[in-house]
């Protein structure tokens, strides 16, 4: 699904359409890149300061996300690079 398709309304309960947003699928991109670094930061892989900005790093606007899809054509290295 490219980066900002909705889903058909007519066709989509409220509680079902409210998953596929943007917003809770770039929260979801986020939960996921956060608990990689946790994991790795409790390896040792990565500096406990780090994982502190990664965690109350703001989330990428949509419009950013897609300026870099257009360029990159992929959405989730898209919203990396946007959120990084």
């Amino acid at each position: 699904m490219a980066v900002g398709a909705p889903m058909i309304s007519r066709y989509t309960l409220p509680e079902m359409g409210a998953i596929w947003t943007e917003a809770t699928r770039f929260r979801t991109f986020a939960e996921v890149e956060v608990a990689v670094v946790r994991a790795r930061a409790r390896r040792g892989l990565v500096p406990q300061a780090d994982l502190a900005a990664i965690e109350e790093a703001p989330m990428p606007s949509p419009e950013r996300v897609r300026r870099l899809d257009a360029e990159l054509h992929h959405d989730v290295v898209a919203f990396l690079t946007a959120y990084g």
